[in-house]
């Protein structure tokens, strides 16, 4: 690391020190050694910029009413258009940072891009007001080796959508007691089931756990480097039947090649699939909107937390 940081030197005008902000985003340490990533500035920035400094704070991101497409006959106007994809981006950016709590509701509001009407900018407008509340909420990386256990929760909520009936699936991986990588997406095809849109979930979080499972065994963390299966919690009986099952059974056999790949991993060793009621699910918030209880719960549990980085 020296003999890197002396040859850096003699190229580059460079500082020694550890970081505090990057990309936006404020790195805090805490005296218990703690880890707290945040982007205050950032979302300052960004309520200032579209005229809600000062707008009435919410508990939610997102209202439980579900949304739909614009009518045919609605066409959006072209400044609307340009501005409100401007501010998905906005958003989208602080969410794939630090902010796992937004990912359902953009991802739902990113489906509207190309036609939004004025419910949508509403939507859009609540997250901005959840943000007023909620501007040093940041994910918390504990210090303790002994938190480095890898774990992944998947759900789906199965025919969500109200305009195809797809449904949305949402993971979460969480290491040192933080949340280091989530998804919420709709899914490609139509499940003909609730355990089939679970199933289906359970692949696109296998292939994550995967990811960080390789990543941690290439960079050879002490403590981190996975020697048994990665457990990964869902909340369907049925789905996990099915992947732990290698048989094909008639209400299975039209599902995609693909999505049978956590059977693999788990004949393997690589993962395995443990139950997780409902009511536990870390992954609930990531398939549909919560109430403010909830929801509240749903961020506890992802690690996130309101403490402000001490200033340096």
């Amino acid at each position: 690391m020296e003999a890197l940081k002396e040859h850096l030197f003699a190229k580059y005008e460079m500082k020694d020190t550890n970081v505090e902000r990057y990309l936006g985003m404020e790195i805090g340490r805490l005296d218990d050694g703690s880890m707290l990533l945040t982007q205050t500035k950032y979302i300052t920035d960004l309520l200032r910029r579209h005229g809600m400094e000062d707008c009435h704070p919410v508990s939610t991101p997102m209202a439980e009413a579900r949304l739909t497409k614009a009518p045919d006959t609605y066409k959006c106007d072209p400044e609307a258009l340009a501005a409100y994809r401007t501010l998905i981006g906005e958003l989208m950016h602080l969410m794939v940072q630090t902010r796992p709590d937004l990912a359902y509701s953009i991802s739902r509001l990113a489906q509207f891009m190309s036609n939004p009407t004025e419910d949508h900018w509403k939507a859009l407008k609540r997250i901005l007001r959840y943000l007023q509340s909620t501007k040093d909420l940041g994910i918390c990386y504990a210090k303790s080796p002994g938190n480095l256990t890898v774990s992944a929760w998947t759900d789906a909520s199965w025919g969500e959508d109200p305009d195809d009936s797809r449904s949305t699936n949402g993971y979460v991986i969480l290491m040192a007691g933080g949340p280091v990588a989530w998804k919420s997406q709709k899914q490609q095809c139509v499940a003909l089931s609730s355990t089939e849109a679970e199933y289906i979930g359970q692949t696109m979080a296998a292939t994550s756990t995967m990811w960080t499972r390789n990543l941690l065994k290439e960079l050879q963390i002490k403590g981190a480097i996975p020697e048994t299966a990665t457990v990964i919690y869902a909340d369907n009986q049925g789905a996990i039947k099915l992947a732990n099952n290698p048989i094909f059974q008639k209400r299975s056999k039209h599902i995609a090649v693909k999505y049978h790949y956590t059977r693999d991993l788990i004949q393997q060793g690589e993962v395995q699939l443990e139950y997780k009621g409902t009511t536990d699910m870390i992954a609930d918030g990531l398939t549909k909107p919560l109430g403010p209880t909830a929801f509240a719960k749903f961020v506890e549990s992802l690690g996130l937390t309101h403490r402000i980085a001490p200033e340096s």
